[in-house]
């Protein structure tokens, strides 16, 4: 799963796209 909670995401490419599988299911 993606870490975008902490609003620190994984560093490099993975976090870019983490970011954006989170902003598109916004998961609380």
């Amino acid at each position: 799963m993606c870490i975008c909670k902490n609003g620190k995401p994984l560093p490099g490419f993975i976090g870019k796209i983490c970011r954006k599988i989170c902003m598109m299911q916004q998961t609380h």
